[in-house]
């Protein structure tokens, strides 16, 4: 059945209107809550998913910069090895290129029977045909700009087994000029 309120809009109840007007608003801030409440839901899931992910990056990144850091320290030991050897090797001349550098001093009538290194010395033993030419080799070692001071140290005549003549044996320390 349906009502009809046939009274005068001034005696008409006025209660069922307002209780109607009440339940609409009513229902709208109960949507207008449940969207706000959705709202922030859907605001903190996307949030949580950022901040899972940022974190999966950051484990990520971790572990890289975890590996930076070991190699850098590698790279440091082998950097101070190096040096080491660079220290090492720095004031070091190779017998190799001593001897090259000796034959190239060596002059007529003199010869070496003996040759040691040591750190910052260099010994020779040898020959030569009279004191006049183990003094040409003297000069010629101390003009020589790898070398910081010549000594004779040893030189006599002795007569040669095999030749029969004179020869002057001596012996030379040389210390080398720092590299």
């Amino acid at each position: 059945m349906i009502k009809i309120n046939l009274l005068p809009p001034e005696k008409r109840n006025l209660n069922y209107l307002t209780q109607n007007v009440i339940i609409v608003i009513f229902f709208f801030t109960i949507i207008i809550c449940l969207s706000i409440y959705v709202q922030g839901y859907i605001e903190i899931c996307t949030l949580e998913d950022q901040v899972e992910r940022t974190n999966k990056q950051y484990g990520l990144l971790n572990k890289t910069v975890e590996r930076k850091v070991e190699i850098e320290e590698k790279n440091t030991l082998l950097e101070k090895k190096n040096n080491i050897l660079i220290d090492l090797s720095k004031n070091r001349i190779s017998e190799y290129a001593m001897m090259v550098h000796l034959s190239n001093l060596i002059i007529d009538n003199v010869w070496l029977t003996e040759v040691s290194f040591s750190n910052s010395e260099l010994t020779l033993k040898g020959s030569a045909i009279d004191y006049k030419v183990l003094a040409i080799f003297l000069k010629k070692i101390e003009q020589d700009q790898l070398f910081k001071t010549t000594s004779l140290i040893n030189s006599e005549t002795k007569q040669d087994s095999i030749s029969n003549k004179n020869i002057t044996v001596f012996e030379i320390l040389i210390k080398f000029k720092e590299v």
